[in-house]
């Protein structure tokens, strides 16, 4: 079996908008044969990997911190549970994000419920983030990656 292709992800240098865009073909529902054009929506965040390279090619995550969360993604039990579970959470977070976008694109009412999602989701991410000192510059790190792997896609 060969081995399967890494996902480059087509970015627009809007990482939300990209995240969205992370379900190809989303308005897209007809399986119409008689269209070749048609395809069904396609989940491009198909593993944790996936996910972690998405970040990593936004630019929210660095290599080393994609690194030291990809160890987590071992055979054990528990770490594969996790895994799973964050990429879930992922796909959730992007779902809400994009009942918003959609919803100010197309003058609707914000559906509340995606927006108590995402006001809950900012929060939480932004308890993981510490203001550092790099030589003259201050910048934001993410701190106890290990401990909370959603944190990095929230903000």
């Amino acid at each position: 079996m060969a081995p399967q292709a890494l996902v480059l992800f087509e970015l627009h240098g809007n990482p939300a908008l990209d995240l969205v865009n992370t379900l190809d073909n989303r308005f897209n529902k007809s399986n119409d044969a008689k269209n070749a054009a048609s395809r069904p929506p396609e989940e491009l965040l198909k593993t944790y990997n996936d996910l972690l390279r998405f970040l990593t090619q936004s630019e929210l995550l660095t290599e080393t911190e994609a690194r030291k969360l990809r160890r987590l993604d071992g055979p054990a039990a528990r770490q594969e549970h996790v895994c799973d579970q964050v990429l879930q959470q992922a796909r959730a977070f992007r779902e809400h994000l994009a009942a918003v976008t959609y919803a100010l694109v197309d003058g609707l009412k914000i559906p509340e419920a995606s927006l108590a999602a995402l006001d809950a989701s900012f929060k939480h991410a932004a308890t993981h983030r510490r203001l550092v000192s790099e030589d003259t510059l201050l910048t934001w790190q993410w701190s106890d990656l290990a401990c909370d792997l959603i944190s990095p896609y929230g903000l």
